[in-house]
């Protein structure tokens, strides 16, 4: 009796001192393979991307002209097109991707989002609204330098006020066009600095 006793002591001996060694050799094991693992990203603010550049060919009344916005640099380039250019074609180098067609009301309209231009008459310097801009301009015959007054103006003015979305939305409801919301949603973020980065090409 005394020999079973011990035998059976003997073997839960050995079982528990088994289930120890498991237990532990388990816990060092997970132990070890759930360390976390370093991270050392460093956190990076989300900048959007800059939209893709873009030519804008503006026909007012038959005169065109093509904004060619470009992102990359920055920049606002203007080129006078007299050679009735086609969407998809390029002008000096410069891609016409979308084509506005209005009237004097929409140029009108245009400059008093900008909050009118300036414009000397005479020895005086005035403030001209969209209906005076667009009463000269169609009651001149030569148009080509007034015209460059009027747009490097309307420039000026975009740089120093914005054009906002609900500006480019309106263009788009009142032209004929194929310029859409989502193509230009972006734009009015950058307008300004390209507006100070402008230049005409010819």
């Amino acid at each position: 009796m005394k020999k079973k006793v011990k035998t059976v002591l003997n073997l839960l001996a050995v079982c528990f001192l088994s289930g120890i060694i498991f237990i532990g050799v388990g816990y060092l094991y997970l132990n070890r393979e759930l360390k976390p693992t370093e991270n050392k990203t460093e956190s990076v603010p989300y900048y959007p991307e800059a939209p893709e550049s873009a030519g804008v060919m503006f026909d007012i009344c038959g005169d065109r002209t093509l904004c060619y916005m470009n992102f990359e640099d920055g920049s606002l380039n203007i080129l006078f097109d007299t050679e009735q250019t086609a969407v998809g074609d390029t002008l000096y180098g410069y891609s016409v991707d979308y084509l506005i067609e209005g009237d004097y009301d929409l140029l009108s309209v245009i400059i008093d989002i900008a909050g009118g231009i300036e414009m000397e008459n005479g020895e005086e310097v005035l403030r001209f609204t969209g209906v005076q801009v667009t009463d000269i301009l169609s009651r001149t015959t030569d148009r080509e330098e007034l015209r460059r007054k009027i747009i490097s103006k309307i420039i000026e003015k975009i740089r120093e006020t914005g054009f906002q979305k609900a500006d480019f939305l309106y263009i788009i409801e009142n032209s004929n066009t194929n310029l859409t919301v989502p193509d230009c949603y972006y734009w009015s973020d950058y307008i300004t600095d390209l507006c100070t980065n402008a230049r005409i090409i010819n």
